[in-house]
């Protein structure tokens, strides 16, 4: 079956939970409004006693409830669901769960209270299920699901996990589920757990909170192991079916093209005849819905499960037929993660992983995107910062005859180019890109005909040769005049002068353009020329006296030792009195507002004195953690907050190794180690040159052991040299750490 006639299917079941913090009618009103398409609602803290009125939620029934005056649970479902058992149980901690059992699976609401300890007892055989879905308040501290460490309770409910074969489904891209009012920070009391044959069909979302309570309701949805995935509506050409022939044969582009002059300013009729000719020999489409991986083969496959999901989602052939679907379609989804890891350098970002998660359907999680910021209100802001601070006419150093009045060498670049370089260039083209500002495609320019070939040809080398036309500004002026004193080339000048000149650029922000806008000062930004041009603008940056200076792009960084902090401060405002003197006359302008001071030192007793220091009428900001290169500098160099950062982002992308653990085409070892060295032992060994003499990187090893812990499916008590083992990675202190004293 074609994959624009699958339906998706829906939710298997969806439960929600919430610690009410005390049960009321308007409490229950706004929560009914919120999870009124849900099978099941678990309720914590109800406060009700035994003389109170029973709950009530619109639109739903009372299955269970367990009656205390401080604490107390109510479980709710749909009128039709059908329900078989149900156990209520409560320890002598006074910790509650009520258990509903469905036909094949069962769901339990928990609730600890925050000082009693966490003890789990059996269910009893009329309540056990093939699968078990556990939800609601546990009050544990563990680092598995957002907290800085393991308290007991922590360890008791991790234990219990691996006993009972139960998987956490936990998503750091979400909101906290708890907000505490005392502490005014957020924590993630509120868990859900799975057997471990539905985790990859589960997916946990945390709703916006109601009234009076500082918990989040949280949500479980168990769905089809498949997901379609949705993109806009927008016509994509089918190039496996395009008449390349006929696109370039006659009454197409090849009759037409003599008719258009060769000149920059005729490409846009030329790119409206390409397009004109690509609409009428290569069918478009669009497939606003789609399964990546699925083929021909595994659709008659899908169409089988489907049929079996809508009967009973839990049931035995059900599970078997999905089982047998991931196999199929992993393959393909196993491979495009493979060629993501071994082609993206993910030290200093895991963007693309996430994205390529959720496109491969094992992340349903969307990152909200709130603005009040315009694209407009940004394209302007950048031309405003482009302007120059001083309006002077250009001195005899920087005007145009001094570029042209130069001796010219003989250059390459002179040279027309010839129809061989066009013929490699178009074979450097790579297919299947996405279309430029044009909207041409690679495949439009690389199977053109011979007379469309010549006019581009043409219009190439009229827009190479013609190069002193365009109006430049005073800092492109300097900065071309710099780049000739280098070089020596003019011809090499004159091409990077018309790089410069009339650009425009839009901004894109939350899928809304801004108006076209000139760029008149600055470099292209994303140009591979722009950090080389920088450097060679600002090459001659002066160097202050008693200073040394770091520099990378356009992050300056002076530093200076004296004896004392009177020592220092005039000193320093000297440097940046003389590097002001160097921007104003080049055109550039810095900001005060982001520039950060540090005093690195050892006496303890001044560990609370800030530097005065003034830049151009503005105070310096004191910052005791500064960040240069990604590393997080601290007043004794002991790069603990770097690494307590480093511990953090490690977590973070552990998280990316448990979505594909829960996945059928990520839980491959190869797979899994292959990502752990890319995300998590990447990140950890930035710039541990310079850190891995410290006596905290104990907290980075702590993060690197649990990504050991998910590549082998070991438990908490597995000694850890034999978690490096298993996985087949070298520990920490031999490799790149080396240098740390053991």
């Amino acid at each position: 079956m074609p994959q624009r006639h699958l339906r998706p299917s829906g939710p298997a079941l969806s439960i929600a939970s919430i610690n009410i913090e005390g049960f009321s009618r308007c409490k229950a009103d706004i929560l009914a409004t919120v999870v009124k398409h849900f099978d099941i609602v678990c309720m914590q803290e109800t406060h009700i006693g035994p003389a109170q009125h029973r709950p009530a939620l619109p639109g739903m029934k009372l299955v269970a409830e367990t009656r205390h005056r401080q604490y107390g649970s109510a479980v709710f479902s749909r009128p039709n669901l059908t329900i078989e058992e149900v156990c209520t149980h409560t320890t002598e901690g006074q910790m509650e769960t009520i258990t509903v059992a469905l036909p094949n699976v069962s769901v339990t609401s928990v609730y600890k209270p925050p000082k009693s300890p966490f003890s789990h007892t059996e269910l009893p055989d009329r309540c056990k299920r093939k699968f078990q879905i556990s939800i609601g308040d546990f009050n544990a501290h563990g680092t598995s699901w957002g907290y800085k460490e393991n308290n007991q309770d922590g360890d008791a409910v991790e234990t219990w996990l691996e006993s009972k074969h139960l998987t956490l489904i936990h998503d750091a891209k979400l909101p906290k589920s708890f907000h505490s009012a005392r502490w005014k920070q957020g924590y993630n009391p509120d868990l859900v757990c799975v057997s471990s044959e539905l985790a990859s069909r589960a997916v946990k979302e945390v709703l916006d909170p109601i009234p009076h309570s500082q918990h989040r309701p949280i949500t479980i949805t168990i769905r089809s192991v498949l997901q379609a995935t949705t993109v806009p509506f927008r016509r994509r050409f089918n190039l496996r079916k395009a008449d390349w022939l006929l696109y370039q044969q006659k009454k197409t582009i090849e009759d037409s093209i003599p008719s258009i002059p060769p000149h920059p300013n005729s490409y846009t009729t030329f790119t409206d005849l390409l397009k004109r000719s690509a609409r009428r020999h290569i069918p478009r489409g669009c497939q606003t819905e789609y399964i990546p991986g699925l083929s021909e083969t595994s659709s008659d496959l899908l169409q089988a499960y489907h049929t079996a999901y809508h009967e009973d989602p839990f049931s035995s052939t059900t599970t078997e037929l999905g089982e047998i679907l991931l196999n199929k379609v992993g393959e393909d989804r196993r491979q495009v993660w493979k060629e993501l890891i071994e082609n993206t350098n993910m030290t200093n970002n895991s963007r693309k992983a996430w994205a390529t998660i959720r496109r491969l359907g094992a992340d349903h999680t969307t990152p909200p995107t709130l603005t009040t910021v315009t694209a407009n209100s940004v394209a302007a802001q950048l031309v405003l910062n482009g302007r120059s601070q001083t309006r002077r006419r250009p001195t005899g150093e920087y005007r145009r005859t001094a570029v042209s009045d130069h001796p010219q060498p003989a250059s390459a670049l002179t040279k027309p180019f010839d129809p061989e370089e066009l013929e490699a260039a178009l074979c450097l083209l790579k297919p299947g890109k996405a279309a430029g500002i044009d909207d041409v495609l690679a495949e439009m320019i690389q199977h053109l005909g011979p007379k469309a070939k010549s006019w581009l040809l043409e219009m190439l080398n009229s827009s190479f040769i013609d190069l002193t036309a365009a109006y430049d500004t005073v800092q492109h002026r300097a900065m071309i005049r710099k780049l000739l004193d280098m070089t020596g080339d003019l011809d090499l000048c004159q091409v990077i002068k018309s790089l410069l000149n009339n650009r425009r650029f839009f901004v894109q922000l939350n899928d809304k353009k801004s108006k076209w806008k000139a760029q008149k000062n600055g470099l292209p930004q994303g140009s591979v020329l722009a950090p080389l041009l920088f450097n060679i603008y600002t090459n001659d940056q002066p160097l202050p006296p008693q200073c040394r200076r770091f520099i990378y792009a356009d992050d300056l960084c002076i530093t200076t030792q004296q004896e004392s902090f009177h020592k220092i401060e005039p000193v320093l405002e000297s440097a940046l009195q003389e590097m002001s003197t160097y921007y104003n006359n080049n055109h550039l302008k810095p900001n005060p507002s982001k520039t950060q001071l540090c005093s690195f030192h050892l006496k303890n007793r001044d560990a609370g004195k800030e530097l005065n220091i003034s830049w151009d009428s503005h105070k310096l900001l004191n910052h005791p953690h500064p960040v240069y290169l990604g590393v997080t500098l601290d007043r004794t160099l002991s790069f603990k907050t770097h690494l307590q950062n480093t511990k953090a982002k490690v977590n973070t992308r552990n998280n990316i190794l448990r979505k594909l653990v829960n996945s059928k085409w990520g839980a491959d070892p190869p797979t899994i180690r292959a990502t752990a060295l890319a995300l998590c032992f990447s990140t950890a060994e930035y710039a541990c040159s310079s850190w891995s003499r410290s006596h905290h990187t104990k907290l980075v090893d702590t993060a690197l052991n649990d990504t050991c812990r998910i590549i082998t499916g070991c438990i908490k008590t597995t000694p850890v040299p034999c978690l490096y083992a298993l996985a087949g990675i070298a520990p920490p202190s031999h490799q790149t750490f080396h240098r740390r004293p053991r």
